[in-house]
């Protein structure tokens, strides 16, 4: 999957879709050649034994890079590739216009114009708001049944991706009465909640930085 990322690049995404628990993984990948895409394909199956599952196999549409990986590396590391007969996964095609069309509504939503380093961590979002939505077939979402664990309000659901917040900056020179002790951020990330300091462009990774004005 392909969508607009940072200096009017195109930034490439490898689409994962659970074919037992329906949850979507989407992560961002240097290109489509056969390495970047086994690294991430080997990360995705290290998130799977965090959780006690193990990543078997895995459909695919019948690309170059794929092809590649298919006789050899990704055997090795004990994943079976299937690869389509046509030219797409039709269950995948559909979850990427899916998260395609959720990316979109969410950056022209904002009343900014959302920096575009912060494009993968939107579409990081966006998928885990799919894997929170209960699923009808299974009455749970499919982020419990992957992980055995409910959301909770105060993780998952207390901020939103593209909030406005003003953060506490916990390393100001408290006898300083010019310096100000907040900074102007944009919430980022769901799981875990990471300010992007408007004035500096830079993300405050600080885990003392605190919400104090939403």
């Amino acid at each position: 999957m392909y969508l607009p990322g940072d200096d009017k690049e195109i930034q490439p995404y490898l689409v994962l879709d659970d074919n037992y628990s329906k949850l979507v993984s989407c992560s961002p990948i240097p290109n489509k050649f056969a390495p970047a895409l086994l690294t991430a394909i080997i990360t995705v199956k290290k998130n799977y034994a965090r959780f006690h599952h193990e990543l078997k196999r895995i459909r695919f549409d019948r690309e170059p890079a794929m092809v590649s990986n298919a006789s050899g590396p990704l055997p090795d590391a004990g994943i079976q590739v299937e690869l389509t007969h046509g030219t797409h996964e039709h269950m995948a095609e559909r979850m990427i216009r899916t998260l395609k069309d959720h990316f979109r509504t969410t950056l022209v939503s904002q009343p900014y114009l959302l920096p575009g380093r912060l494009r993968p961590a939107l579409m990081e979002h966006v998928a885990s708001s799919r894997n929170l939505l209960v699923n009808s077939s299974s009455s749970v979402s499919p982020f419990t049944m992957f992980t055995g664990c409910k959301p909770t309000n105060s993780r998952h659901n207390d901020l939103c991706f593209g909030d406005t917040v003003v953060c506490k900056i916990p390393y100001v020179d408290k006898d300083s009465e010019l310096l100000p002790r907040g900074e102007i951020c944009i919430v980022v990330g769901r799981d875990s909640f990471t300010p992007y300091a408007v004035k500096v462009q830079a993300l405050l990774r600080d885990s003392k930085v605190s919400v104090t004005e939403n």
